[in-house]
Order: structure tokens, then C-alpha cells, then sequence
């Protein structure tokens, strides 16, 4: 009787440790899943605000996609703060997976705007990003 009542401890025990676990990477994930959802609105701020150095520091040092790195992106982006009066960028249908703890996709529509010469114009679009957890912070590493 003594041995089965331990038998039933242990198994009591290895499923409270199973639970605790599975409630602490669920939490982790909520948490991964917000940082990432903030990064990508900060990217919203940064276009509106015209914010060059905030914009930059939301990609990752070693971004890479379609043969264009950090250095272009954010070249682009100069670009595109001087060449117009303003700019906004709506997100919407925002999708998050988060691959592991280390990486994450993100699908999005977005509408920019851009005010040019007193008219506004708009361009829609759907996008595809690409994260990784650096040194603790998420940064985009591809997709833009």
C-alpha cells in the first residue's frame, strides 16, 4: 500500500511540474508575442515621427533579404522622410507566430500615406517580416 500510495505522489508530483512548465512557456509566449507587436508599432511611430534612429534600431545589425541590408533599408527610409512632407502607416490584419523563442513571422496589411505637394497619396499593401530575439529584444531581420 505504501508503495503505491508514492507511486501516486510521484505521478501527482510530474504532472503539477508539467503543468507549472507549460503555464510558464505560455506566459513567455504572451510576452514574446506583445514585444513583437510593440517593435512593429513602434515602426508606425518612427515613419509618422520622421525618426530615423528609432527606425533603425528596430532592425537587426545583420538584416538581410533580397540582397539589401541594414545600410540600404535604412538609406531608403532617409529617403523617404526627405522626399515627403509627412507619413503615416496604418497596420491592420496583424499576425504573429511566434516560431520559437528566438524567432517569430509576422504577416500585416498596411496602408501608407504620404502627403507630397499639399495631396495626399495612399499605397496598400501586405507584408511579410521576419524577427529574431537579439541580446533580449526583437529586431527585424528580413522583409522589408
Amino acid at each position: 500500500i505504501q508503495k503505491v500510495c508514492g507511486v501516486k505522489k510521484l505521478r501527482l508530483f510530474c504532472s503539477l511540474v508539467v503543468l507549472l512548465s507549460l503555464s510558464l512557456l505560455s506566459a513567455c509566449s504572451q510576452g514574446d508575442r506583445a514585444a513583437v507587436d510593440d517593435l512593429l508599432s513602434q515602426r508606425s511611430i518612427a515613419l509618422k515621427t520622421k525618426d530615423l534612429d528609432q527606425y533603425q534600431g528596430l532592425i537587426a545589425d545583420d538584416y538581410h533579404a533580397l540582397g539589401r541590408t541594414k545600410t540600404d533599408v535604412v538609406g531608403d527610409m532617409q529617403n523617404l522622410f526627405l522626399q515627403f512632407d509627412a507619413i503615416e502607416m496604418q497596420t491592420y490584419n496583424r499576425h504573429i507566430h511566434l516560431v520559437d523563442d528566438m524567432h517569430a513571422a509576422c504577416e500585416q496589411n498596411y496602408t501608407l500615406r504620404v502627403l507630397s505637394d499639399g495631396d495626399w497619396r495612399n499605397l496598400t499593401r501586405k507584408e511579410q517580416l521576419f524577427l529574431e530575439k537579439k541580446e533580449g529584444v526583437w529586431k527585424i531581420v528580413s522583409g522589408l
